[in-house]
């Protein structure tokens, strides 16, 4: 076992196929010695209770989020910031007929709650768990995690690029992993207006609508575009925006197909939408559709969502964040940091998966 990992040369092409199927169907791996660069430390990561839907991404991104801490000796301690509210059974709201009822705000109200029960979460990790280090995920503008952490002078990395909507104190600067899509962005614009002459670009991203989305999140997709649309030479670089609500399904309500649909008709110059996720993108894929409008869109976290619309996937762009990379990232970070360096922050740009001209699954890496 130990020749077929680490000196598979030295084996049959029989015995080593007959070793693969037998890893491949009990899931074995090597044991692989730590560096000790987290030795003896117990890393705290909030999963938020959203992301306990099926989700690619958000599995991938904990299994190699367990994998880098267990290579530098360390352990993680994924938990839930789970608020106990009678009738309440889901982070989005509550009941059925408590979430038909648009006059009880329950939604907003309750991730406002969530939030608030979200800093004596993490002091009841540290104390009861022995936590002394976070990977800070799900940011928020103005996060109070952030301050708090510093304040008690736990070492922490945030995934994603903090957003404050006021200015930081000179050396406040928070240690982070650049997961957010803004190069990734700006890359997908080239390749359009590169590979398929694509000139005019909409943008259709999440409305600010008490989701949680950070406006700063959109803000950032409408600036890359824009700039990217300018870099190409594209003379309309203000790019015309529809703000949608935010939603994990697919499934959308006739109202929210059709205003898409008006946004469409009214912009017939578009070669191409951008939009804030996958699941956005099918919407618009289903209001081009109908419409009977063919444009090349793009999305965001390469949610299987795209393959329901093969094989016109082809059209569809979306970005695949490199997820053992961003991983390792912070990691080094909370490594850096324990050993009494000041670290700023990594850039780790995703991939783009699906770009024009190649198969539907290919990946164009970014330079």
């Amino acid at each position: 076992m130990k020749n077929f990992f680490s000196r598979p040369g030295r084996l049959s092409p029989e015995l080593r196929q007959s070793i693969a199927e037998a890893v491949a169907q009990v899931g074995y791996r090597p044991i692989r010695r730590p560096s000790g660069a987290l030795k003896g430390i117990r890393v705290g990561y909030q999963m938020p209770r959203s992301w306990s839907r099926p989700s690619s991404v958000m599995q991938s991104q904990l299994t190699e989020l367990v994998r880098a801490v267990q290579t530098a000796g360390g352990l993680l301690v994924p938990f839930v910031v789970d608020v106990e509210v009678p009738g309440v059974v889901d982070v989005i709201g509550g009941t059925p007929a408590e979430r038909a009822d648009r006059t009880l705000g329950l939604e907003a109200w309750h991730r406002e709650y969530a939030a608030g029960r979200t800093i004596p979460t993490y002091h009841d990790m540290i104390r009861t768990h022995g936590v002394n280090a976070f990977v800070v995920n799900d940011l928020a503008g103005d996060d109070p995690r952030l301050n708090t952490l510093r304040a008690e002078q736990v070492p922490y990395v945030a995934l994603g690029r903090p957003q404050e909507t006021s200015p930081r104190p000179a050396g406040s600067a928070h240690p982070y992993v650049e997961t957010d899509n803004a190069l990734g962005i700006a890359r997908e614009v080239l390749l359009l207006w590169q590979r398929t002459g694509c000139r005019t670009f909409g943008h259709v991203g999440f409305a600010e609508d008490g989701s949680g989305v950070p406006a700063q999140r959109t803000l950032d997709t409408r600036v890359a575009v824009q700039g990217a649309a300018a870099r190409a030479g594209i003379v309309a670089a203000e790019v015309p925006k529809l703000a949608v609500a935010y939603s994990h399904s697919r499934a959308s309500s006739t109202s929210t197909l059709g205003r898409i649909l008006e946004w469409l008709e009214s912009h017939q110059d578009l070669d191409a939408v951008v939009c804030d996720s996958d699941h956005i993108a099918y919407l618009v894929h289903e209001a081009a559709s109908r419409g009977g409008r063919a444009l090349m869109l793009t999305g965001n976290d390469d949610d299987p969502i795209r393959r329901t619309v093969f094989p016109e996937a082809q059209r569809w762009m979306t970005l695949r964040g490199d997820q053992p990379s961003a991983m390792r990232a912070a990691i080094d970070l909370l490594a850096q940091i324990r050993a009494g360096q000041t670290p700023s922050h990594r850039a780790v740009p995703p991939n783009i998966i699906g770009a024009p001209g190649t198969p539907w699954d290919a990946t164009t890496s970014i330079d």
